[in-house]
């Protein structure tokens, strides 16, 4: 079944909620009204930068949970609703986009979540050959594709291991990149590195799992492993 970003503004708005208050209820180990910056080092990245937000503007070094929930899902639903230009009830990958960066984390978490769930990580040997035909018909555009940026932190299993392994290779002076592309119908993690030597290429299901690698050198020909 083919998979395309199109989320329900009020299914985002709801599993938000949810997951703030349940990992806050995770990261508060004391278990009273208050979360702390020590404390807020095990919530998930999605979340780190939103609690930092709330608190800065706050002040102090902790915060009241209840607040932060509270003020967490008004905002997720006040931006969600602005991101829906069309006011259709959905988000899709071009919506997300106008989400404030401190959410598109948490959106596209969600995204990759729920594909995990349900069929976005499957793949057929034929759905496979045409990605691979797909990125080489764009071969020439892949540069402006016009994806969704993902951090390293945004990255789930082998996504992330060839991602981390790309940078540890070539360090600051030839990071790798990594967006989600729409290619044939499918919500796809592309992530390239490009050095002096060549560069290397991935393709992965949402849920970080690999699907086709390939790569080159400097003047020779791309193929895949």
């Amino acid at each position: 079944m083919p998979t395309v970003t199109k989320i329900k503004v009020s299914d985002f708005i709801a599993a938000s909620k949810k997951y703030v208050q349940d990992k806050v209820a995770q990261a508060n180990v004391d278990s009273n009204n208050y979360l702390t910056k020590t404390e807020a080092k095990k919530l998930p990245a999605d979340l780190r930068d939103n609690f930092e937000n709330f608190r800065g503007a706050q002040g102090g070094d902790r915060v009241s949970v209840a607040n932060f929930q509270k003020s967490f899902a008004n905002y997720v639903a006040a931006q969600a609703h602005s991101a829906d230009r069309n006011h259709d009830g959905v988000l899709t990958a071009a919506d997300a986009k106008k989400l404030p960066k401190d959410l598109q984390d948490n959106f596209w978490n969600y995204v990759h979540a729920s594909d995990s769930a349900g069929a976005g990580d499957t793949f057929s040997a034929t759905a496979i050959a045409g990605l691979k035909k797909w990125v080489t018909d764009n071969w020439d555009g892949l540069d402006d594709l016009g994806g969704t940026e993902l951090s390293q932190s945004s990255l789930k299993g082998d996504a992330l291991k060839d991602f981390k392994e790309m940078k540890r290779q070539w360090g600051e002076d030839y990071p790798p990149e990594a967006e989600i592309v729409e290619m044939n119908g499918r919500n796809v993690i592309l992530i390239r590195e490009n050095n002096d030597g060549g560069m290397s290429l991935g393709l992965y299901a949402m849920s970080g799992k690999r699907l086709a690698e390939g790569g080159c050198s400097e003047s020779g020909t791309f193929s895949w492993h």
